[in-house]
């Protein structure tokens, strides 16, 4: 049970995230006014998190528990992700870039290692291509939704939107980790 919940919230936060891809750097460009620098600040903020993070925090899965990270890393994205259609300016935005990198840092390796930990014995291979599919299906789908939103409810829905799906992923993760508690 808890490794199809996270199938399922790992569709949930991929699809969320998909919902941005089309339009994130023509919102920040049109509506926000950035120019192509501060879009490219933004971006490197998030990168730079993850690549800072990303070895600490698998170190620290290891230490106090792969579930845990898991759910801070979403709790951190989801705070990251209600700030991005609030903020108006690369002070509150870098910020949301920097929670947004941690979330995935913290939650990435841990992640990867609860579902090669959840999968059946001699099924790792297949645990993780399922696990990396509904990820890439997230992400096909989303972006659909994404363009929709925005012509058909302005350029704030889809971050709206994907705040509202990666929140909704988080609580799904962690009533899955402490119903398997």
């Amino acid at each position: 049970p808890l490794l199809f919940s996270m199938y399922l919230v790992a569709f949930v936060q991929m699809f969320g995230l998909g919902l941005l891809v089309p339009i994130a750097a023509i919102y920040a460009k049109r509506v926000l006014g950035f120019s192509e620098h501060a879009i490219g600040l933004l971006f490197l903020a998030v990168v730079a998190t993850v690549a800072i993070a990303t070895l600490p925090a698998g170190r620290l899965a290891d230490r106090i528990g792969k579930p845990q990270l898991v759910a801070a890393g979403m709790v951190l994205g989801s705070i990251g992700m209600w700030i991005m259609p609030l903020g108006t300016g690369l002070a509150e935005l870098i910020p949301a870039a920097v929670l947004l990198g941690s979330s995935y840092a913290l939650s990435a390796p841990a992640w990867l290692a609860l579902i090669s930990e959840l999968a059946p014995a001699g099924r790792l291979g297949l645990a993780v291509g399922a696990s990396e599919t509904v990820q890439g299906l997230g992400l096909v789908l989303g972006p659909l939704l994404g363009g929709l939103l925005w012509d058909g409810f302005g350029p704030k829905a889809p971050f709206v939107a994907s705040a509202t799906v990666m929140t909704s992923g988080t609580a799904i993760a962690i009533a899955a980790f402490r119903r398997e508690r």
